[in-house]
């Protein structure tokens, strides 16, 4: 199959129940889960298990990749961040705004203070606000 790289074969594979290819993928595939995760919660004990759970997540969903869509990492970090985006929707949308700018559009929290026309102090609180949300989201719990 042209284009089509070891990821791609090994997630086919896990689409129909392989446990090996699982092992392999998993191995190919939690680093940059891992670092997806990690830049939004900032907790390497954290990012660990919502790293696990989005690879669980792989194994119990894998039957609907289809490799012609596009890459196994592209569709594992579709995964990802579909989890990290269900429970940023969960955030007031003034923590929404102030996690976003800050960890996807890369901000400083000076800097999203200037963007919010927010004093600084009020954009650190909506931050450790917003993040203790998202994790407590992340980690399964109800918030």
């Amino acid at each position: 199959m042209e284009g089509v790289d070891l990821g791609d074969l090994l997630l086919v594979r896990v689409g129909r129940g392989d446990r090996q290819a699982f092992e392999e993928l998993y191995g190919e595939l939690a680093g940059p889960v891992y670092g997806l995760v990690g830049r939004v919660l900032r907790d390497p004990a954290q990012s660990e298990e919502v790293t696990q759970d989005v690879l669980l997540e792989v194994w119990r969903t894998a039957a609907r990749y289809d490799p012609r869509r596009g890459s196994a990492l592209a569709w594992v970090l579709t995964v990802a961040h579909n989890q990290v985006r269900r429970c940023l929707d969960r955030l007031t949308d003034l923590q929404r705004q102030a996690v976003t700018l800050a960890y996807y559009d890369g901000h400083t929290y000076r800097e999203v203070a200037h963007r919010l026309a927010a004093p600084l102090g009020t954009v650190k609180t909506r931050m450790r606000d917003g993040l203790l949300r998202l994790r407590s989201c992340l980690d399964g719990a109800s918030v």
